[in-house]
């Protein structure tokens, strides 16, 4: 199967945008930053969870946003995050 050049590049960023680029075209826009948060968020909870963290709460994931937003922001999202 062959990819094409922005395909592979996306995907050194997140497989999951790739491979969502290229099933469904385009350009993201607010419902796949919404799904990218929220997988974010879930992945960040799991692993705090895994880790034994105490404390995850209100507090807690209002943190996680943030430094979900900026995270977002670095990897080419801050058109969509402000």
């Amino acid at each position: 199967m062959r990819h094409a050049g922005t395909v592979v590049s996306t995907a050194t960023q997140c497989l999951r945008r790739a491979w969502l680029s290229e099933r469904f075209g385009g350009t993201p826009g607010p419902a796949a930053l919404l799904g990218t948060l929220g997988h974010e968020l879930l992945q960040r909870a799991v692993a705090a969870k895994a880790r034994g963290d105490e404390g995850i709460d209100g507090a807690w994931l209002e943190r996680q946003v943030g430094h979900a937003i900026l995270s977002l922001r670095l990897v080419g999202w801050g058109w969509l995050v402000g």
